[in-house]
């Protein structure tokens, strides 16, 4: 009886075929007249029959997860491949440069349950660092995004893709058979909190997940505050609209912001710099009327004294970029 190939012996040969289906496929003058002419130039692109370039890489992390869903594996009895043959980090970021080569620009991370893989923050950084990556996403049940979400986010990873079943705790449970909902929503949070807010796409990844329309997801995470459903600016300016705070002007001072910004509450400047938002209370009435900028909370604030508060975080995020490009080193052989 042949030993079966490890994973690592399977994924080399898959890689050298691919190079192999990509040259021949562009060799062959019938199929180049077919392709469109950026492709037909890259002799090393991989191409169907339909003359399509092949430019999304999935890759399979792990086969273990930390739930047992019904619909997708028994409670035990599972096999799962040995660890000694799992691709190395050094296996996968060779094979996805080996992918890039032929013109793969998009890869996502999954699994099993991709943070299940110990180290997986570290393999992000190093596909994030391969050139022509140009989008590096992952599907996740969640569960240990609070804890990871953030190290995901500084290693490189651009879009999270979360699975959930059920937003109803008790069906959650019998689903997955060990799974927490409320721990989804605790890696949610943390991934808005690494990420800035919760990108629409995700929530419409969960809307085809679950067979539901998007407009019940974005009711779901519309009923609590703290999530945002657009990118921030870099800095965020919240003005208080509690009574103490109103009656002393926040509403004058909210109109003015919009007025001089140019952006409703809730919106962004077009330079991405300021972010507009309103309040309901801060629990700051001795200081009304408040206005927090970033982390800063501002006391007894005008137009003109937020104005000048405003103004000066901007031209600080101005020389904190014109530092940054002046100490960026030069490119090779550019002209001294």
């Amino acid at each position: 009886m042949t030993d079966r190939p490890s994973l690592a012996e399977t994924a080399s040969r898959t890689a050298v075929t691919a190079l192999s289906l990509g040259a021949n496929a562009v060799s062959d003058p019938a199929h180049r007249r077919l392709l469109a002419p950026e492709v037909a130039g890259n002799p090393y692109d991989l191409v169907d029959l339909q003359a399509r370039t092949v430019s999304y890489l999935r890759i399979s992390v792990t086969d273990r997860c930390n739930y047992r869903c019904a619909y997708c594996m028994p409670v035990t009895g599972v096999d799962v491949v040995p660890r000694a043959d799992l691709l190395s980090f050094d296996e996968l970021e060779r094979l996805t440069r080996l992918f890039v080569s032929l013109g793969v620009r998009r890869v996502r991370l999954t699994g099993g349950e991709p943070l299940v893989r110990r180290g997986i923050a570290d393999l992000v950084a190093r596909l994030a660092a391969v050139p022509g990556v140009e989008d590096l996403a992952m599907t996740t049940n969640g569960h240990l995004l609070g804890e990871l979400a953030a190290d995901l986010r500084r290693a490189g990873l651009q879009r999270l893709n979360v699975s959930i079943d059920t937003l109803d705790p008790k069906r959650f449970a019998e689903l997955t058979r060990q799974g927490d909902v409320a721990a989804v929503l605790n890696g949610l949070q943390s991934a808005q909190s690494a990420l800035g807010y919760l990108p629409r796409d995700a929530m419409q990844t969960i809307a085809r997940h679950l067979v539901v329309p998007p407009a019940l997801i974005e009711g779901v995470a519309s009923f609590y505050a703290q999530f945002r459903f657009d990118k921030p600016g870099r800095h965020r300016v919240t003005v208080c609209s509690g009574t103490a705070c109103y009656v002393r002007g926040s509403g004058k001072l909210m109109a003015d912001m919009q007025a001089d910004l140019k952006i409703v509450p809730g919106g962004t400047t077009a330079d991405g710099e300021i972010s507009l938002e309103s309040v309901s209370c801060f629990g700051a009435c001795a200081l009304a009327p408040v206005v927090v900028v970033d982390d800063k909370v501002l006391r007894q604030q005008t137009t003109v004294s937020l104005k000048k508060v405003i103004d000066e975080v901007t031209a600080g995020s101005e020389r904190s970029r014109t530092r940054a490009t002046r100490s960026a080193p030069a490119k090779r052989g550019a002209s001294k």
